[in-house]
Formats: C-alpha cells, structure tokens, sequence
C-alpha cells in the first residue's frame, strides 16, 4: 500500500516494556484498553475509508521478528448508522500487550528501521485545578419529549428498544489535559474498555464485538444504577437491578439484537440470557 512496509519487534527493554499503555500513547497518540491488555499508537502510516481496510491492510508487507501477536493495524471510530462515512488510521507505531506483560512493536513506514526503534514513555501530567460549568447542550423540553415520544412508540410496538442520547457542554477556565483525563479513566474505571483516538475519548464496559481467529465474542449490557461505597448497600442496588422488570427487558432486548445479528455468520452460537452483574468502578 504505497510503499508501505511493517516490521515487528518483540518489546522487552527499557521503560516502555513497562509503562502503562495510557503513558506510551499520552495526549495525542492512539489508545485502546482494558486491565493490562490493549494497544497503545502513535503517529499515522496511512489513513483510509472503512470498506478499504481489509484489502489495503492485507496488501501492506510484514517481517515478523516477534514471538507475539504482531503486525499493522487500522484504528478508528465508528457510528452506528451504516451509512455515515467512517475513516481509519493505520499508525506509524503500534505497542501491543497481551495482558501477561507480553509486549510487541510493530512499525510501519516507506521505510521502516530494521531495529525496535526508542519510544518515549511520557511523564504522568500534574493534577491539575480549575473552575468548571457544566451545562446541557439541548433544551430540556425537548430531550423529555423525545423520551415521551420514545416510549409511546415502544408501547405502540414501533420500536423495541430506544436510547437517547443528551449531551452536556463543559467549559473550563483552563485546558483539559487529555493525558489526565485517561490516566482518571484508568484509575476509576480499570475494567472498562478506554479509548482515545482523534480527540474522542472514554470508557466503556460494554464489548460489542470482538474477533479472534474463528471466535467471536460479544457482551452487551443494558440497565444500570449508581455506586455508594457501602458494601451492603451495593448489593441491595445489584439486587434491585436484577428484578427490575424495565432492566430486565432492556437486556433481553440487547441479547436478541446481537445473537440476531451474529446468528447468520455463525455455526454455532451460545448466549447467556439471564443477566449478572458487572461492575465498573
């Protein structure tokens, strides 16, 4: 693909053997992760439409001289309409962990070096103070009465499942550090899947899809209820979740759409329909 050549190196050396992955992709380098396992990038090989990625990917040369998982790869973000347009980036540096410490870089460039190159490991950001207002970027009026509306059509048997979305609006007086906000992800939230790419940001316990070999695994969630720090109380909140009859049917929902979805690419489908919980922080 335009010349592009990967080369991959088994990471054993140095500080970035070792680093956490938020602190190799720091603010403006690619992230992806969950506990110990994840993908840390920077910089940018190539960059493509969606429908490219498998031939333009599969077209680039790799020498593999790691005894891990390795090789080029294309990141980006997604939406769920099919037909919004979707760009991906193949980055110049990959680091791969394979959650036991394991790690691979992989390089790729008109180019490439034919030795691991020195990757930086950035320093953690200073906690930092400000003033922040936080405020809701569409009218109130408005978002209750897509949810009245939302929930007439559920009734109706329109629709089976709605989810809206509200948006809020921060603004600080002074910059957010997005090296921060990852590092508060990550120390809040260890079990979920954070990201960053191309200034979106988060963290999220849901898995939507996941592909490894001939396996496909998914683990959609649906329903949720707040945290108080009190043990007994924590699992009152679980158990109350549980039994509620809206949560109940908003995870049935959740399980049919995947293995709807999964069943006729699969020769074999197993689910669990009862829902457990999960928790997040």
């Amino acid at each position: 693909m335009d010349g592009l050549r990967s080369i991959s190196f088994d990471l054993d050396e140095g500080d970035a053997a070792t680093a956490p992955l938020v602190d190799l992709a720091g603010a403006d380098g690619y992230l992806f992760t969950r506990e110990r396992r994840g993908i840390a990038a920077w910089g940018r090989a190539a960059r493509f439409q969606l429908d490219e990625a498998v031939p333009r990917l599969s077209s680039i040369p790799h020498e593999d001289r790691s005894s891990g998982c390795a090789g080029p790869l294309a990141l980006g973000s997604v939406a769920f309409l099919p037909d919004e347009p979707a760009e991906l980036v193949v980055p110049a540096v990959v680091i791969r962990d394979d959650g036991s410490g394991r790690r691979t870089v992989t390089v790729t460039d008109n180019e490439p070096a034919e030795t691991s190159p020195d990757i930086p490991v950035h320093r953690p950001p200073q906690p930092f103070a400000a003033a922040f207002e936080v405020s809701p970027d569409s009218d109130i009026d408005r978002y209750l009465l897509a949810v009245e509306r939302a929930a007439g059509a559920v009734r109706a048997g329109e629709m089976d499942k709605a989810v809206i979305a509200r948006t809020v609006r921060v603004r600080s007086d002074a910059e957010i550090p997005v090296h921060s906000v990852l590092r508060r992800l990550e120390s809040m939230f260890s079990s979920t899947y954070r990201f960053s790419i191309d200034g979106l940001i988060g963290a999220s316990p849901e898995l939507l899809v996941e592909v490894e070999g001939d396996t496909v695994r998914a683990n959609p969630l649906a329903g949720t209820t707040r945290t108080t720090g009190d043990p007994d109380r924590d699992r009152a909140l679980a158990e109350d979740l549980l039994r509620s009859e809206k949560n109940q049917i908003e995870h049935r929902a959740a399980i049919e759409m995947v293995r709807d979805t999964l069943l006729p690419h699969c020769s074999y489908l197993d689910w669990t329909p009862e829902p457990s919980i999960v928790r997040v922080a």
